[in-house]
């Protein structure tokens, strides 16, 4: 199998997006996606259910990390959810909403409020 790049900027400081105003380098979402990957409980198959642009992003990159399946319904009504449960009994959720009520096992994502140092290899 062929594997690609996450991405193609060659500098850890290029700007890959903006969140909340402030600029986020590459280096700060590759440390925040291996972050959330290795937080990301048993399980080949997430359901990232985050509402902020920047959580969503990570959370798919942890996802392609760790050879995970990202399911994406059309809807997040409970009977979609059971559905998708009964096709994929190991799926769990990853979501920035401390009040989300999906019937999965939940994975609350959370975040560093410091740049972080160099990413150790």
């Amino acid at each position: 199998m062929q594997s690609l790049p996450l991405f193609t900027h060659a500098q850890p400081q290029s700007i890959v997006a903006y969140r909340e105003g402030r600029a986020i380098t590459a280096q700060r979402f590759l440390r925040d996606a291996y972050e959330l990957a290795h937080s990301l409980p048993p399980g080949r198959n997430l359901l990232n259910l985050c509402t902020d642009r920047y959580r969503f992003i990570v959370g798919l990159a942890a996802g392609l990390l760790t050879g995970r399946c990202s399911l994406l319904p059309p809807t997040h009504t409970p009977e979609v959810i059971r559905q998708m449960s009964a096709y994929a009994p190991d799926a769990f959720c990853v979501t920035d909403d401390a009040d989300c009520a999906v019937e999965l096992p939940l994975l609350f994502y959370r975040e560093a409020d410091t740049e972080p140092g160099p990413i150790a290899a």
